[in-house]
């Protein structure tokens, strides 16, 4: 069989798991059109900037009472970053913004002094629970919600 044709294929299982992070809801939604949404995302924006070439520690930059931001010496880098940003809309959608960037470099100036041009960008998506709180709040933990009709759908890990 060819993975890249549209054929659809049959099959018997005992139990499926969806294991599917940023797309647990819309594989839900496969099973259950009706399914309500069991997880929000959270958007982990990380900058390569020139700089952090005698270092030799990382730094964590607290915001708040929860919220941190760090920045890492790495390869003759510095890798500087926070993973508390809601991420609206589809998973496959998410990138880096301008504005994540000013972020991250305006709440690494806090601590860190001459911080280079940005090299590159990257981001990553975490599944929390749907809970109304935002993804500081302490005590947000990835979820594993149940189907009705026997999928179960993991996200995270305890």
């Amino acid at each position: 069989m060819s993975w890249s044709t549209a054929e659809t294929v049959r099959v018997q299982a005992g139990a499926i798991v969806n294991a599917t992070g940023p797309w647990l809801d819309r594989v839900r939604r496969l099973e259950d059109p009706g399914a309500a949404p069991s997880i929000r995302l959270s958007k982990g924006v990380h900058l390569i900037a020139d700089g952090g070439e005698d270092w030799s520690a990382a730094v964590t930059i607290p915001h708040d009472k929860v919220r941190v931001s760090f920045a890492i010496p790495w390869e003759g880098k510095l890798l500087l970053g926070t993973d508390r940003h809601a991420a609206d809309g589809e998973p496959e959608d998410a990138r880096v913004t301008d504005d994540d960037v000013r972020t991250i470099l305006d709440e690494a100036a806090v601590a860190v002094r001459d911080i280079g041009e940005v090299r590159a960008s990257f981001y990553g998506l975490r599944v929390l629970p749907a809970a109304p709180a935002p993804p500081q709040t302490p005590g947000a933990r990835r979820c594993t919600p149940t189907a009705r009709t026997g999928m179960l759908s993991v996200a995270g890990a305890s």
